[in-house]
């Protein structure tokens, strides 16, 4: 019997179900982490018990129902949240996402049926070991990527299946199984019913994954379903932005300004808010493209691309030497050696500050610009960063603004 450590708060939500009389099972994702040797960071319960029936047994708990009408209670337990679903069947989905009516069972063996892929179909129990009703393990076995069932019919039930399948077989470098991976193609036009949170939060997975380059290669018609900037894109140009994800960090705005990059900036940048990222992500990706374009010669080139982006000056070369081909090697070297020495790049680093400046006199927007007048002197290495230095030079400022 395959068995592996529960946490406790784990066994205890198995424990209060089972001593109601219904089956608990740990389900999906932390069976296929375990077996594969992953982390398990997510613990998900099936049981046989119904929505009322669990809210009775955790009447002592905090909980949250807000997907209790589709079979999911949220439990909070030694300040753990374990999300507990009934098992289920479900029926018709119109909308290509959620099924139109759930109905409840009691048949681990039909919840199991309706997941997406072999490799997050099993369930494990103590008593029972591994339950592996669709061929999971054999799967893992075989580094196969395969849907339960019918590949058509399950990406037809939920859209968003189509995305999980690309990003699992990313993700883990397995390879798709023929009959699955000619259905994600045929069917990936559904990705349109997908809420575009939803969708980035996918893409951003893939992105960070190891088998990115592999992904956009063979899946380039899914990419291209929802970010439609990438119809620019001929084989060649696919190719080499393989080879570009190949080489680079897996850092997901990175790569994702790689892959837009041959849209054109605003394109670039329209396309990817069309998925609803953070502002800050949003800014980011902007970053890359406009860092691209800045000098890189000296220390205060140097100085500077520390200063005025919020991504890291090593992703910044690592985009522009990908683009470029030039070595950027003597340039990190510069900016690290910039944050070694701590040297003074933003107006908190001054030795005065806003204060000290009006103190001389200078007052309203005079005081903003001669403080950004001292930083850049000192970043040019014109000026030391002290303050009865930066006091004679603002003095000197003012006299000359007079």
């Amino acid at each position: 019997m395959n068995t592996f450590p529960l946490p406790a708060y784990i066994q205890t939500c198995m424990n209060a179900l089972e001593t109601a009389g219904f089956e608990a099972f740990v389900a999906g994702g932390a069976v296929r982490d375990y077996l594969l040797g992953r982390p398990v960071h997510d613990y998900d319960l099936a049981t046989s018990a119904r929505p009322e029936q669990m809210l009775e047994i955790f009447r002592f708990c905090h909980t949250d129902t807000t997907g209790l009408k589709h079979g999911t209670l949220r439990v909070i337990v030694d300040h753990h949240p374990v999300e507990i679903t009934s098992y289920r069947c479900e029926d018709t989905y119109e909308d290509h996402r959620r099924p139109d009516h759930v109905r409840f069972s009691t048949s681990l063996h039909e919840d199991c049926a309706r997941r997406d892929l072999t490799i997050n179909a099993m369930a494990y129990s103590p008593h029972t070991g591994i339950i592996d009703d669709y061929g999971g393990i054999r799967d893992l076995k075989h580094r196969i990527i395969r849907t339960v069932g019918d590949p058509a019919q399950r990406f037809s039930e939920d859209a968003l299946r189509i995305l999980r399948t690309v990003r699992f077989a990313a993700e883990l470098g397995f390879d798709t199984d023929p009959d699955t991976q000619k259905a994600v193609l045929e069917k990936c036009r559904d990705l349109h019913y997908i809420a575009p949170e939803r969708i980035r939060e996918e893409f951003f997975r893939i992105l960070a994954s190891d088998g990115c380059a592999d992904s956009f290669r063979t899946y380039f018609p899914v990419y291209l379903t929802f970010l439609p900037a990438l119809s620019v894109y001929t084989d060649a140009m696919i190719e080499e932005t393989a080879r570009k994800l190949n080489e680079s960090p897996p850092v997901p705005l990175l790569r994702a300004a790689l892959i837009l990059a041959p849209a054109g900036k605003e394109k670039a940048v329209d396309a990817l808010a069309e998925l609803r990222p953070s502002a800050a992500d949003l800014r980011q990706l902007k970053e890359y493209y406009i860092a691209h374009d800045d000098p890189l010669q000296t220390l205060y080139d140097a100085r500077c691309l520390c200063a005025r982006y919020t991504v890291d000056p090593a992703f910044l070369l690592a985009y522009r030497s990908l683009q470029d081909g030039t070595d950027m090697t003597e340039f990190l070297d510069m900016c690290r050696k910039i944050k070694e020495r701590g040297d003074c790049i933003t107006l908190k680093q001054l030795a005065v500050t806003g204060s000290d400046i009006t103190d001389l006199g200078i007052r309203g927007q005079k005081t903003g610009i001669t403080l950004r007048t001292l930083l850049d002197e000192v970043m040019r290495d014109l000026l030391p960063n002290r303050k009865d230095a930066l006091l004679i030079r603002a003095q000197q400022l003012q006299k000359q603004s007079d």
